[in-house]
Order: structure tokens, then C-alpha cells, then sequence
């Protein structure tokens, strides 16, 4: 039978999700979709009072390029005549946009692979390089999780840090005379990190589930259960 014939005869296979294969696609599906809406529905601030009775509020989110984000002085009190805005430093964004390519590539790849094992499971339990595909794509998008939540990680750190109430009022208080800073709380971020720590145990301990699939598992199986190739020396 072709997969054309599969497509229109064979009927949804749902109790895949009943297997660690199946189940596992399905978590890594959803928190895929936790950790996109986590990175990209944060929004921070910080609110900086300056001479004596000026505020600022500065907004900064998705893509985290902070050095982007600039507030114009309505009444400019500084000791420059040149200086008209209060500005945050840093650039987050190729991080960021790197964590969502993760994410996208966890969803895609997932509903992909979902269909296949519901709608083309004769395919895919009697031709054996479909296990070996699926657990070699599977491999690429755990590294990349691996890459990418670790330099997101990393960037959190860097927004925390330039977003500090000191050192934004230690790098502003002689020209602007800064007072003092409040910065909002940091809960989405940190909640990004989480789920992104999350869809990397979910991938990297899903492989081992995907390997016993492959025909290379039965090769190991069988070696050992033969007492494995003897050594010469």
C-alpha cells in the first residue's frame, strides 16, 4: 500500500500518544508553545526620576535591543545641552530571536511528526529508516535547544544586569542627574528560562525513546546478548 492509499484508507491512529513516542510529542508541542508566548508576551520597564520632579519610563520587550529603547527629555535638566534622551544599553536580540527559532522549529517539527505517526503509522513501523530520520531530526533540534537556551540564558543575566536600578542611575546621575530607578519584575523572563530548560529535558530524553525505535537498537541488543565481538590484543 503507497502513502498516497494510506492517506485516504487508513484511519487516525491515536493510540500512539498512549506510547513514550507519541506522549513525548505531544509535551514538547505544547511547551514549545509555553515558551514562545513567555519570550514574546514579556514586556519590562524602567522608570527613572531625574533633576527633581521628571520621570522617564523606558519599555523594553521582544527582541530585548535595549540599546534601541530611548526616551526624549520634555524638559531636559542636564549639565550637556547635547544630551535629549535617557537611553538603556545592551543588545539582546540575536539571542531572543534564537530561542524563538527553537521554539518554531519544536512546533513545526512536532506537527509534523504527529501526523506522520497518526496517519502514516503502517509507513513508519515497517520502513526502517523513518525511525532513523525522526531520531536523527530529533537529535538536530535537541543540540539546538541545548545552544540556544544556554546563550538565553546568558542574556537574561545581561538584561538583568543593565536594566539594575544602580547602574542606571550611576550612568545617568552626572549628566542627567538621576535620582533613582525601578525596574519591573522580572517573573517572564525568568519563566522563559524555565520552559526552556523544560523543552530540553523533554527533547534530549525523548532521543533514547526515538533510539530504541531505530534498527540500531536491536544491533546493540543483539550483540550483547551474544557476549559482544571478542578482543584480540
Amino acid at each position: 500500500m503507497g502513502i498516497l492509499d494510506t492517506l485516504t484508507q487508513h484511519p487516525l491512529d491515536l493510540s500512539v500518544f498512549l506510547e513514550p513516542r507519541g506522549f513525548m510529542r505531544f509535551l514538547q508541542l505544547s511547551f514549545s508553545v509555553f515558551a514562545y508566548a513567555a519570550i514574546r508576551g514579556y514586556e519590562g520597564f524602567v522608570d527613572i526620576n531625574y533633576c527633581k520632579d521628571m520621570s522617564a519610563h523606558l519599555v523594553f520587550d521582544y527582541p530585548f535591543a535595549l540599546s534601541d529603547v530611548k526616551y526624549k527629555l520634555e524638559k531636559p535638566c542636564v549639565s550637556s545641552k547635547d544630551t535629549t534622551f535617557i537611553d538603556l544599553a545592551g543588545d539582546f536580540s540575536l539571542e531572543s530571536e534564537l530561542f524563538v527559532v527553537s521554539c518554531w522549529m519544536s512546533f513545526l517539527y512536532c506537527i509534523i511528526i504527529i501526523y506522520i505517526y497518526v496517519k502514516l503509522t503502517p509507513h513508519y513501523e515497517s520502513n526502517v529508516k523513518w525511525p532513523i530520520y525522526d531520531f536523527l531530526a530529533s537529535l538536530i533540534v535537541s543540540g539546538l535547544w541545548i545552544f540556544h537556551f544556554v546563550i538565553w540564558a546568558r542574556a537574561v543575566s545581561g538584561i538583568k544586569e543593565a536594566t539594575d536600578p544602580d547602574r542606571v542611575v550611576e550612568e545617568c546621575k552626572i549628566e542627567l542627574h538621576c535620582l533613582r530607578a525601578t525596574t519591573s519584575p522580572y517573573f517572564g523572563l525568568n519563566l522563559s528560562i524555565a520552559l526552556g530548560l523544560i523543552n530540553v529535558i523533554l527533547w534530549t530524553s525523548n532521543q533514547w525513546f526515538l533510539f530504541k525505535e531505530t534498527p540500531w537498537f536491536g544491533q546493540g541488543t543483539a550483540v550483547s546478548m551474544r557476549g559482544g565481538p571478542a578482543l584480540h590484543i
